[in-house]
């Protein structure tokens, strides 16, 4: 109701609203989810977009190679305890998964050090424990709309970092998180993996499928402990089009044809 007398008052003026909001709306205005959270994650990875400010970029802190044999099949952080983040944590356990994986439960006092104490870490640990994984199983703060509860499909800078790390990744967030990444053009592995489960509601059948993922990525995204090379070609490029500040001015532009 604010946009429409708004725009009453401007009739020649074309209204766009930015929204930290991810859902997709039926509305005569346009609506730009903003991928503001990227810059938050870039910047926590110690470097900056290319072409903005390319002054002082420190992309050592974050960059990932293919040399590495890796130790562990999926990389797993939970700070804060949440409903969805407790079940999966105890689907992991169910199907004995967990000590495949490089996973923190710091409400149990679990750290990713003690999935794998004899790692030795970077100057940035991040870069360390994604070098020794092949996939993200990544939990958003949330991952359904509270009802009542206002505007609500958020994203934070954790969706972000495995396409930063260069890892195949896998978000248990709200249902059609994936529309927004697809829109920047990112690879989420479709025809190696079932991407189902981001239209899923259902916990139990977003982690069933997740599950068969892992062992789906196991079989035929390794090669000696490393990533085949058609598979790391491709992670590249998502890192490449998540730093490049020109894919992201399209994506902006994109909205407004």
């Amino acid at each position: 109701p604010l946009l429409d007398k708004i725009q009453e008052r401007y009739k020649d003026k074309k209204i766009i609203c930015v929204h930290q909001d991810w859902r997709i709306e039926d509305t005569k205005y346009i609506k730009i989810p903003t991928i503001r959270m990227l810059g938050e994650a870039i910047n926590g990875c110690g470097t900056k977009l290319d072409g903005d400010n390319p002054l002082g970029m420190s992309k050592s802190l974050h960059e990932q190679n293919n040399q590495v044999q890796r130790q562990k099949l999926f990389l797993c952080g939970n700070r804060f305890r949440r409903f969805h983040r407790d079940e999966l944590i105890n689907f992991l356990r169910t199907n004995n998964l967990e000590k495949k994986g490089l996973v923190s439960i710091l409400w149990e006092g679990k750290t990713l050090e003690d999935s794998c104490p004899n790692l030795e870490l970077s100057e940035n640990p991040m870069q360390t424990f994604y070098n020794n994984v092949f996939c993200e199983i990544s939990t958003e703060s949330m991952h359904q709309r509270l009802v009542g509860r206002g505007v609500g499909h958020f994203q934070s800078e954790k969706i972000w970092k495995p396409f930063i790390y260069k890892v195949i990744p896998m978000i248990i967030s709200w249902p059609d998180t994936d529309w927004v990444l697809r829109k920047l053009n990112l690879d989420l592995f479709d025809d190696i993996i079932d991407t189902s489960f981001y239209q899923e509601d259902n916990l139990n059948n977003i982690f069933k499928i997740i599950k068969n993922n892992l062992i789906t990525i196991e079989n035929e995204c390794v090669e000696d402990r490393r990533f085949k090379d058609s598979i790391w070609e491709r992670l590249n490029k998502n890192y490449q089009k998540v730093m490049d500040y020109g894919n992201i001015k399209n994506y902006i532009r994109d909205f407004n044809k």
